[in-house]
């Protein structure tokens, strides 16, 4: 019944959105760009809100679709952003069966304290506390009753569902997305793997007295259940409580934003969840500064020799400003699709640089990411001749790189929640510098460096022409477009008028009627065609 429901829900949206796109196609541009997007944002608030009613893997999905922003406006990611990972608790009689059924015995009988009242329940699972026979308080985590029988079910009805998006919508590809979506879920339900990811995690960080990774207590652990030592902490998004202590929040930012540039650079392992229910705060004491402490290794993910090639490579060619070079590494990495004009991006990425040309490499990064606004605008595919439709296909976050968009989007969203005046790019400049190298060479080589970016600055016009001359070219085709579509028009009323005669003289007003709202209707996009084309 889940997967029938789900493919209704879905056939009924994609229906709603092909009659909001076919019958707005005649609109003046503004007008249509509205009412798309107040159709589209309805649309990802109604998704959101079925995930939430389905839970399940329905709420990771929707977190998931948070960092696909290749397909999704800021705004609409936002909505599925806000999904929460919560779940209504199961009762202790179901998740004892998890208990039973790894260890042979009730938790009381392993157990001097086990707390039958959830501490969280999340989708999957859910933590309970207790405390071992040696008096130490542990955090127990339990996958729900069914899970695995009720991924599988799931699993299949977003497949048929990506099917029936790619038949609607042939440049909507979420295949890629749900291979990796599938593998991120299957390994969040293995606990095993879930512990060895955090006694790894905890040797990374054995040396670095502020950041806390809980340790594993082996003889409760199991596939299904996870059992490790209880942090007692301050949750990074309870904001009062946090200024109640008296903790700095600007400090408390600026240590999660240096952990994560420590993790993918120098660790080349990082904790690819960090939302606010995974990470803690503990306060200073005499002995200690403060704390950050990382619970729930459920997604992790390893950086890969390739994937810092290719970050050192970007970086390099960001400070340099080579446009070329960054088309060439996007098609290399797979962000832009090999079918990709790779004159046409060049013309693209060029026209930007022209607006931003005149930041200095410091501007960078004083720039707040999540107040930049949008980059790429709607003004600039129609110069260099690309539609929404081609970018979307042709730019794509290739799968290996979902969970560090993720994560990365996911941080900075906490970081400014924390302390909005807080700037990544300056916390985490000491790390990448370390890591890319400075850049040498004295005198000589700054004023080359500096020679080769105004020669760049005063080549963006000649840069820029070959797109505006596709552009004229797109525009002519465009007005013949619409001329034809005018012609089509007014032929179509002047039949419909005829056939409202006819009618009239031999079947009567009612049918008549009809033909006569048919012939209004054509002459009505007649004339909002020829307002756009005289505009």
């Amino acid at each position: 019944m889940r997967t029938l429901a789900t493919l209704i829900f879905t056939l009924r949206l994609l229906l709603v959105s092909a009659v909001v796109y076919n019958s707005t196609r005649f609109l003046p541009a503004d007008v249509r760009s509205r009412l798309r997007y107040q159709a589209t944002r309805r649309g990802a608030a109604r998704i959101a809100d079925y995930c939430l009613a389905k839970g399940g893997i329905f709420l990771k999905a929707a977190q998931y679709l948070s960092t696909v922003s290749n397909l999704f406006d800021t705004e609409f990611t936002e909505i599925f952003a806000g999904v929460p990972d919560r779940a209504e608790a199961r009762p202790y009689e179901e998740i004892r069966y998890r208990f039973q059924s790894e260890f042979g015995r009730e938790p009381e009988a392993m157990l001097l304290e086990f707390d039958r009242k959830p501490l969280a329940a999340a989708s999957l699972g859910q933590v309970h506390v207790g405390r071992t026979k040696d008096g130490r308080k542990v955090a127990i985590k339990l996958l729900h009753p069914n899970m695995e029988t009720l991924i599988r079910q799931d699993l299949r009805a977003l497949r048929y569902v990506v099917r029936l998006i790619l038949w609607f919508y042939s440049h909507l590809d979420f295949r890629g997305h749900l291979s990796e979506f599938a593998n991120m879920v299957q390994l969040e339900i293995d606990y095993e793997n879930e512990a060895e990811s955090m006694r790894r995690a905890r040797d990374q960080w054995k040396d670095e007295p502020r950041i806390i990774v809980p340790a594993v207590i082996d003889e409760l652990s199991r596939s299904t259940v996870l059992t490790t030592e209880y942090i007692e902490g301050v949750s990074i998004n309870d904001l009062d409580r946090l200024d109640r202590l008296g903790i700095n929040r600007r400090t408390v930012a600026e240590l999660l934003l240096e952990s994560y540039a420590r993790m993918v650079l120098s660790h080349r392992f990082y904790h690819a969840d960090p939302h606010p229910g995974n990470i803690f705060v503990i306060p200073s004491n005499s002995l200690h500064p403060i704390r950050l402490a990382f619970v729930d290794f459920g997604a992790t993910q390893d950086v890969t020799e390739r994937t810092l090639t290719l970050l050192r490579r970007f970086l390099q060619l960001a400070r340099a400003r080579d446009i070329p070079g960054m088309v060439d590494l996007a098609l290399e990495s797979e962000m832009l699709s090999p079918e990709a004009d790779r004159e046409v991006y060049t013309n693209l990425f060029e026209l930007i640089h022209a607006r931003y040309g005149s930041f200095k490499v410091e501007d960078y990064y004083r720039i707040n990411p999540v107040r930049f606004g949008r980059v790429i605008k709607i003004r600039d595919l129609q110069t260099v001749g690309l539609r929404l439709r081609e970018v979307i296909a042709q730019i794509k976050l290739p799968r290996r790189y979902i969970y560090l968009g993720r994560t990365i989007t996911m941080l900075i969203s906490q970081a400014m929640r924390l302390d909005d005046r807080v700037n990544v790019f300056l916390v985490a400049k000491p790390h990448v510098d370390r890591y890319i190298g400075r850049r040498r060479g004295g005198v000589l080589q700054f004023v080359k460096a500096r020679v080769a970016n105004a020669a760049a600055l005063l080549d963006d016009r000649r840069r820029v022409a070959p797109a505006l001359s596709r552009y004229d070219e797109m525009m002519n085709r465009r007005m013949q477009h619409r001329i034809a579509t005018e012609l089509a028009l007014g032929g179509m009323a002047v039949a419909m008028g005829a056939l409202t005669t006819v009618l009239y003289i031999f079947q009567g007003d009612r049918p008549a009627i009809y033909a006569l709202y048919g012939a209004l209707a054509c002459l009505a996009f007649y004339a909002l065609s020829a307002l756009r084309r005289v505009r």
